[in-house]
C-alpha cells in the first residue's frame, strides 16, 4: 500500500515440493488519490454553497451530476441551489478522484429547501381615508414582517389593511417590504407599491329653510380638478358645478323637505355630501277686485282671514285698519277729476310673504244746487226750479221720491200746497249729488 517500486519473485513448486521455476518482476504501486466531497449541506433556495475541499497535486476532479455547479472538473466548485417546489429536494453529488490510473470517490448531500411563496401581492392604490388590504392569503406555517408599519393594521400578518391619510393634495407613492419566513426557515422579501391618492371633500352646504319662489346657492367654491354632480338636479341652474342656484316651488300648503346629494371626484377618489333645504308654502295674499267708486263711498278690500296669516296694507288712506284682512275705506275725492289708489296687501305664513294688489278709481261727486222762483207762492201760481253743477238731472218730489217728474236742469211746478222738491244730479263720472228746495204754498181766501 505504500507508493514506490517493489520486487516480486514467484516461485514455482512442484509436486514433489521441489521449486522448479523463479520468476521476478518490479512492480510500480501509484498512491489512491483523496477524495473528499465536502460536508452534507442544507440552505434554502438560491443559496450558493461550497462543495469539495483544497485540490492535491497530479489529481483530476470529475463531479457527477453537474446540476448547479459553476463547474464539474474542479475539488471545489460552487453549487447554486434551486427547488422551485414547496418541499425540500435532496441532491446526492458523487466526486470521482484520479491519478495516474486509480481512483477514488466521495459524496455529499445537498438538500434544498423552498423559498416561501412572494407574499406581497400586486399593487394597489387607495383614496385618502379609504382602506384596502395588501399581501395575499397566509401559507400555513409561515410568519409575516411588514416594513414600514405605518398605516397597517398588523405588520405580522399576511393580509394587513392599510389606511392612509393624504394631506399633501398630490398622488403620493408607498412601498411596503414584506419578508416571510417559512417553515424551513427560509426568508423571502416581497415589495408592493400603494399608490395613494388625494381624496375630495364633498361640501354641499349647510342645510337651509327658504320659501318657495326664493333661491339659493347649494354647495360651495370650485375646487381645481373636481368634477361635480348633483342629484336630483330638479330646481337647479345646473347639477355639474359645485354652487348651483336653486329655486324652491311649493304650490301646496306643507313644507316640502328636500335632500340634494352631491358627489365629488378627484381622479379616481369620489366623496358625497347631502344638504336638506325645506321648501315653505307662501300664503294666499287676496286684495279684492279692482273697484270704481264715487267719493264719499264705503267699500271693503281683501277677503276672510286665513289662520295663521298676519296681513298689512299699504298704504292706509281712508282705511279704517290696516292689519287685518278686509279692511273698510271711505273714499274721498274733493278735486275734480278721478283719482286711483292702489292697495297692497302682504301676507305673511311662518316667516314666508305673498303681496297682492287692488286699483279704487275714485271718482268726483257734482255739487248740485236746487233753486226755486219765487219760494212762496199762492195756490194755483207757478214756480220755476232751477237745477245747476251737474250734467243730468233728476227732479222728484218728498212724496214721490222714485217717480221724477222732470229730467231737465230747469222746469215749471204747479204746486197747491207747500212742496219739498228734490234735484239728483249726475256728471260725466255718474257720480250724484242732492239737493232739495222747499216751496211755501198759501192758501187762497175764500171769497
Amino acid at each position: 500500500s505504500t507508493p514506490g517500486i517493489a520486487t516480486i519473485q514467484a516461485v514455482a513448486i512442484s509436486p514433489n515440493g521441489c521449486p522448479s521455476d523463479t520468476v521476478t518482476k518490479q512492480v510500480v504501486i501509484s498512491p489512491q488519490p483523496g477524495a473528499d466531497a465536502g460536508t452534507d449541506i442544507t440552505a434554502c433556495s438560491g443559496t450558493v454553497a461550497n462543495l469539495g475541499g483544497p485540490s492535491s497535486p497530479g489529481v483530476t476532479y470529475s463531479w457527477s451530476p453537474s446540476t448547479g455547479l459553476n463547474t464539474d472538473t474542479i475539488s471545489n466548485p460552487t453549487v447554486t441551489l434551486n427547488n422551485p417546489l414547496s418541499s425540500p429536494i435532496t441532491t446526492t453529488y458523487i466526486l470521482t478522484t484520479n491519478q495516474d490510473g486509480c481512483t477514488n470517490s466521495d459524496t455529499v448531500l445537498v438538500t434544498t429547501n423552498p423559498l416561501p411563496v412572494a407574499a406581497a401581492g400586486p399593487d394597489k392604490a387607495v383614496c385618502s381615508g379609504d382602506t384596502i388590504s395588501i399581501g395575499l392569503p397566509a401559507t400555513p406555517g409561515s410568519t409575516y414582517t411588514w416594513s414600514p408599519s405605518g398605516g397597517l393594521s398588523s405588520d405580522t400578518i399576511a393580509e394587513p389593511f392599510v389606511i392612509l391619510i393624504d394631506t399633501t393634495g398630490v398622488s403620493d407613492t408607498l412601498q411596503y417590504i414584506v419578508t416571510v419566513t417559512n417553515v424551513f426557515g427560509c426568508i423571502r422579501p416581497d415589495t408592493v407599491n400603494v399608490i395613494l391618492n388625494p381624496a375630495p371633500v364633498a361640501m354641499a352646504g349647510p342645510d337651509t329653510v327658504i320659501c318657495s319662489g326664493e333661491s339659493i346657492n347649494l354647495g360651495d367654491i370650485a375646487q381645481t380638478g373636481y368634477n361635480y354632480t348633483w342629484t336630483p338636479s330638479t330646481g337647479l341652474s345646473s347639477d355639474t358645478i359645485s354652487d348651483p342656484l336653486f329655486t324652491g316651488n311649493n304650490p301646496g300648503t306643507n313644507s316640502d323637505t328636500l335632500f340634494f346629494v352631491l358627489t365629488t371626484d378627484l381622479g379616481p377618489c369620489t366623496d358625497s355630501d347631502t344638504v336638506m333645504v325645506v321648501v315653505k308654502p307662501l300664503p294666499i295674499s287676496d286684495a279684492g277686485s279692482d273697484t270704481t267708486l264715487c267719493s264719499g263711498s264705503t267699500v271693503m278690500l281683501g277677503t276672510s282671514a286665513t289662520p295663521g296669516y298676519t296681513y298689512s296694507w299699504t298704504p292706509n288712506t281712508w282705511m279704517n285698519f290696516d292689519t287685518i284682512p278686509d279692511p273698510t275705506i271711505n273714499v274721498v275725492n274733493s278735486g275734480s277729476s278721478p283719482i286711483s289708489v292702489t292697495y297692497t296687501v302682504t301676507t305673511e305664513l311662518d316667516g314666508c310673504f305673498s303681496s297682492d294688489s287692488v286699483t279704487v278709481n275714485v271718482s268726483p261727486v257734482p255739487s248740485v244746487t236746487a233753486s226755486a222762483s219765487p219760494l212762496t207762492i199762492c195756490a194755483g201760481d207757478t214756480v220755476v226750479l232751477s237745477g245747476t253743477g251737474a250734467t243730468t238731472y233728476s227732479w222728484t218730489t218728498s212724496t214721490s221720491p222714485s217717480n221724477p217728474f222732470s229730467t231737465d236742469s230747469t222746469t215749471v211746478v204747479f204746486p197747491t200746497d207747500t212742496t219739498t222738491y228734490i234735484l239728483t244730479g249726475a256728471n260725466a263720472f255718474s257720480c250724484e249729488d242732492i239737493d232739495s228746495i222747499v216751496v211755501f204754498v198759501n192758501p187762497l181766501p175764500n171769497v
